[in-house]
C-alpha cells in the first residue's frame, strides 16, 4: 500500500500552502522564483481547487497547478507577449499548466490525466521547460475530451 501513488487536491490552508512550497521551493525552475510570486501562484492554485498533488506513501512526489484564462490571454502568453490573467469562474476557455513537477516518470501521466478529468473540454496549455537538462523550451497545447473518471 506505501508504494501505490495517490493523486489527490488540497483545501486551502496556512498548512497546505506551506506543504506545496516547502516541495517546489527545493525544485528548479522554482527553486529560482522570488517567494513571494511562488506562493501567490500556489495560494490561488488551492482557492481555486486548480491543482494536483502526488503521493507515494507519505511522500510528495509531484504537483501540478494551472490557472483559468481566455484563449486570447493564453495565446499571448504562449508567445511570450502577456502574462497570464485568472478568469472568474465559469468563464474559463483555457487551463494554463503553470506549475508542474514529477519526481517520478509513472507520476506525469497521472498527474496530467487528473488535471485533464477535472477540466472536461478544456482546452490546456503549457510552457514545457527543460532548465535541468539544457534543451530549449516548447509551448504546446492539448486538446481535452469530456471525461467522468474524477468527478
Amino acid at each position: 500500500m506505501g508504494d501505490e501513488i495517490r493523486i489527490t487536491t488540497l483545501k486551502p490552508s496556512h498548512a497546505s500552502l506551506g506543504l506545496i512550497f516547502n516541495y517546489l521551493s527545493k525544485r528548479k525552475p522554482f527553486a529560482d522564483h522570488t517567494a513571494g510570486s511562488l506562493a501567490a501562484a500556489i495560494r490561488v492554485q488551492l482557492e481555486t481547487q486548480n491543482h494536483l498533488f502526488a503521493l507515494k506513501g507519505d511522500v510528495i512526489v509531484g504537483y501540478a497547478g494551472w490557472m483559468d484564462v481566455t484563449k486570447e490571454n493564453a495565446d499571448g502568453w504562449l508567445k511570450g507577449e502577456s502574462q497570464l490573467v485568472q478568469v472568474a469562474s465559469g468563464k474559463t476557455e483555457v487551463a494554463a499548466l503553470t506549475i508542474f513537477v514529477a519526481d517520478l516518470k509513472e507520476v506525469t501521466p497521472l498527474l496530467i490525466r487528473g488535471a485533464r478529468d477535472l477540466n472536461p473540454n478544456i482546452k490546456v496549455v503549457f510552457r514545457r521547460g527543460y532548465e535541468q537538462t539544457g534543451k530549449t523550451a516548447k509551448k504546446q497545447s492539448v486538446g481535452n475530451v469530456v471525461s467522468s473518471s474524477m468527478r
